[in-house]
C-alpha cells in the first residue's frame, strides 16, 4: 500500500507539468491542427475508460466507480451520444455488461507498480480508436487517492486534451514565456500530443492502484476489528452461559441435600 500510494504522489508534478508544456507549445504555435487538440466537434459518440480492480475486498470502492460511472452515462445518453467503454479492470464488467454498453476492450492484470510501457497497449489502443471510430471525447472515470482513509472518484477528460483538465503548476502561464522550438513548433506538438496521453493514462492507473490498496487495508482492518468485537461477544455470552448452568447445577445440588435432611 505505501509503496503505490508513493509512486501515485511522485507522480503528480511530472503530470502536471507534462500538461503545462503542451500549453506553452500550444501557445507559442496557435494555429497549428492536431485532432487529438481539436477533436471532432461533429462526433456525438463517447469512449470511456473506467478504472476498477480485479479483486474484491476493498470496501465500497468499486461500487462507487460504477455508481459515478452509470451517472454520467445517463447524462450523456440524454444529450444524444452513443457510448463504447474500455475497461481497466474486471470488476465492472458484468454490471455494464448488463445494462446493455457496448466494451470494446477490457485490460487485466494491470500490475501493481506499474510501468510506462506496462500501459502502452491502452494509450495506443484509445489513441487509434479516437481517430478511427472519430469519438467526439474520451473520458476516464477513476478513483483518486487523497489519503488512507479518503479516496475519490474523478472523471477526467483525457480527449480532446485540454490544459485546463489537470492542475497547472504555480507560474506555468504559457503568454509569459517564450521558447524557441528545434525543429519547429508542429513537430514537436505532434511528438509530445501522444507521449501526453500516456503519461495521463498512466498517472490514473496509478490513482487507481493506491486507492484499491488504501481501500483493501481499511477494509480489512475493519474486518478484523469487526471480527474481535463478534468474539469479544461471544466469549461474554458464553462466560455467562457457563456460569449460569454452574449456578443450576449448584442450586440442583444444594436442593437434593436440604431434601435428603
Amino acid at each position: 500500500m505505501r509503496k503505490s500510494q508513493l509512486v501515485a504522489t511522485q507522480s503528480r508534478p511530472y503530470s502536471e507539468k507534462a500538461v503545462s508544456a503542451l500549453g506553452h507549445i500550444k501557445a507559442g504555435a496557435p494555429d497549428i491542427k492536431n485532432l487529438f487538440l481539436d477533436g471532432n466537434h461533429d462526433s456525438k459518440k463517447l469512449l470511456a475508460i473506467v478504472v476498477t480492480s480485479d479483486k474484491g475486498l476493498c470496501g465500497g470502492l468499486n461500487s462507487a466507480v460504477i455508481r459515478e460511472s452509470s451517472k454520467l452515462f445517463e447524462q450523456y445518453k440524454r444529450e444524444g451520444y452513443e457510448i463504447e467503454l474500455m475497461l481497466v479492470g474486471a470488476k465492472s464488467k458484468p454490471y455494464f455488461e448488463r445494462m446493455g454498453l457496448a466494451i470494446y476492450e477490457t485490460f487485466r492484470g494491470v500490475g501493481d507498480y506499474v510501468t510506462l510501457e506496462e500501459i502502452k497497449p491502452i494509450s495506443q489502443l484509445l489513441q487509434e480508436k479516437y481517430k478511427t471510430a472519430k469519438f467526439n471525447k474520451v473520458i476516464a472515470v477513476y478513483t483518486e487517492f487523497i489519503s488512507t482513509l479518503k479516496q475519490k472518484v474523478t472523471q477526467r477528460q483525457i480527449l480532446p486534451i485540454n490544459e485546463d483538465a489537470a492542475p497547472k503548476l504555480s507560474g506555468s502561464d504559457p503568454q509569459k514565456l517564450e521558447y524557441i522550438f528545434e525543429p519547429d513548433a508542429e513537430t514537436v506538438l505532434h511528438t509530445l500530443v501522444p507521449f501526453l496521453i500516456d503519461i495521463y493514462i498512466y498517472h490514473i492507473i496509478l490513482e487507481s492502484n493506491a486507492s484499491e490498496h488504501s481501500a483493501r487495508m481499511v477494509a480489512m482492518k475493519n474486518a478484523s476489528d469487526s471480527a474481535e468485537n463478534i468474539l469479544d461477544e461471544l466469549t461474554l455470552s458464553y462466560n455467562k452461559a457457563r456460569q449460569s448452568a454452574i449456578t443450576n447445577e449448584i442450586t440442583e445440588i444444594t436442593a437434593g441435600v436440604e431434601a435428603l435432611k
